[in-house]
């Protein structure tokens, strides 16, 4: 996997970018202190965004 350039990363995030730069920082190829602040709350929104539909969709099933 190819280091991610963080300063080409426009905001906000699509769901392919989300998927690349979560791949990145597992994988470590990305550290949160080289994020920007703008990126880093935009991750965490869209993480949180996420989380919260998987637990409405578990819970109507």
């Amino acid at each position: 996997m190819k280091k991610l350039d963080l300063k080409k990363m426009k905001l906000p995030l699509s769901k392919k970018k989300y998927q690349k730069l979560r791949d990145a920082i597992k994988t470590r190829k990305v550290k949160w202190m080289d994020m920007s602040v703008d990126l880093m709350y935009a991750y965490q929104d869209f993480w949180r965004f996420q989380h919260q539909r998987n637990i409405n969709n578990s819970i109507d099933d």
